[in-house]
């Protein structure tokens, strides 16, 4: 049986950056969303309010729309060359242009209701307190905490509706990334691996994949024409530090 692996990415810009962070905000929702209890349905809120956070920071409904045009327009450039699997492009080009439509069909800025949402609006306001959201600051939150989970789970959904054409566009321009290329083995001597990208095919994320056994963790750093990994033992007392064993691992490097 092969050993498990643990999967690390590391975006090498902005955008990629704030799309990993969105796939994780929505991955939590999607695990605490269907359990009754009140921690959990605070944990969909906490991420909810996180989420309307970073969009009210970037323009997240362009950035998006952006990507799903310039992977269009790569793709049907794609399609002009031969031996390329024409009905698995079609089926792409569908999935890109379908979300592309719904995110065109979302009106001003994302998600604009829920951030104009009084009860919302109280929870953002106490979450900057640590320990600001109790039940004596906000009795009003403790009140709807305490609804039957089908009441409660009617609302977030309600409220989740118009992130949803977001999600699908960050769910699946990653999709594209992450399989835009294949892994490759690659050995890291003491623990230390360097690279250097080729700047005509930009790459978006490296992806670095080791045995889950093994006490060590990777640290990148790096731009779009070089990036560094940097395996760190574990320590159960002080900082890592880098190892200076011979480290095997899979790369990808994320072009798409």
């Amino acid at each position: 049986m092969p050993n498990q692996v643990v999967a690390f990415e590391h975006p090498l810009n902005e955008r990629i950056r704030t799309f990993l962070r969105l796939e994780h905000l929505f991955n939590k929702i999607d695990h605490f969303l269907p359990q009754p209890e009140e921690w959990a349905t605070r944990a969909v809120v906490e991420s909810l309010l996180d989420i309307l956070s970073i969009t009210l920071r970037a323009d997240i409904k362009t950035e998006i729309l952006k990507e799903l045009d310039r992977h269009t327009t790569v793709l049907e450039r794609l399609g002009k060359q031969s031996g390329v699997d024409a009905h698995a492009l079609t089926r792409v080009l569908e999935d890109l242009g379908g979300v592309a439509e719904k995110i065109y069909r979302l009106e001003g800025q994302i998600a604009q209701p829920l951030r104009e949402n009084d009860f919302l609006k109280s929870i953002i306001q106490r979450s900057s307190i640590p320990g600001g959201t109790c039940s004596f600051d906000l009795p009003h939150y403790h009140h709807w905490l305490h609804l039957p989970h089908p009441a409660r789970q009617r609302q977030l959904d309600a409220w989740m509706q118009d992130m949803l054409p977001i999600r699908d566009g960050v769910t699946l321009l990653l999709s594209l990334a992450r399989s835009s290329t294949d892994p490759r083995a690659a050995t890291a001597p003491a623990g230390f691996f360097q690279d250097t990208l080729d700047s005509q095919a930009p790459v978006q994320m490296v992806r670095v994949e080791i045995d889950a056994g093994l006490p060590l963790f990777p640290e990148v750093s790096g731009h779009k024409h070089r990036f560094n990994i940097r395996f760190m033992e574990v320590a159960e007392t002080g900082r890592p530090v880098q190892t200076n064993r011979e480290v095997n691992f899979l790369l990808t490097c994320c072009v798409f």
